[in-house]
């Protein structure tokens, strides 16, 4: 079931990205916003920069180079007056023995988790992300794409509802 979310929000895009089934998670810098939680590579879109774009673009000023990858999916979160596009990409397996993240000064470190991880550590998350795990329908999403291998292909536009389930 799509739900239409505030379509004047502010706009940021982040990305889920998995490595067999774990996820990188990267931990706020204490004084940055939301500092010392755990949460996603992403950050604001700029003005009719469509949230794909923006996702990558955020991801690479945070963690540097991306690994090779493919898009397995996206949903929506709405959070008050903000909308965060996540997109789930997956990269090789063996990626996250062979490749680190180049962290700039918004993170303080990274780690590889299981989504039972993320359920057991809920309060330590970024507000999105943990409200993606307070969510059956989140949690739905997030084991599906835990299991989801084959690519999918996304409008290139800023609002992408076609592929996308709002959590709100």
């Amino acid at each position: 079931m799509l739900t239409i979310a505030n379509q004047k929000a502010k706009l940021s895009a982040g990305l889920l990205l998995f490595s067999g089934k774990r996820i990188l998670l990267l931990k706020r810098a204490s004084l940055s916003p939301n500092g010392d939680t755990w949460g996603l590579p992403g950050g604001q879109c700029h003005p009719h920069e469509p949230p794909f774009q923006a996702a990558f673009r955020e991801a690479e000023e945070e963690i540097g180079a991306i690994p090779r990858n493919h898009l397995i999916g996206s949903v929506a979160v709405q959070r008050s007056h903000r909308r965060y596009e996540i997109f789930a990409i997956r990269a090789k397996k063996r990626t996250r023995k062979g490749w680190a993240p180049q962290l700039n000064q918004e993170h303080s470190s990274f780690r590889w988790v299981n989504y039972k991880w993320c359920l057991r550590h809920r309060d330590e998350l970024h507000p999105v992300l943990r409200q993606i795990f307070k969510d059956e329908s989140g949690i739905q999403w997030v084991l599906n794409m835990r299991r989801h291998h084959s690519s999918v292909r996304i409008r290139n536009d800023r609002r992408s509802e076609g592929h996308v389930r709002v959590l709100a």
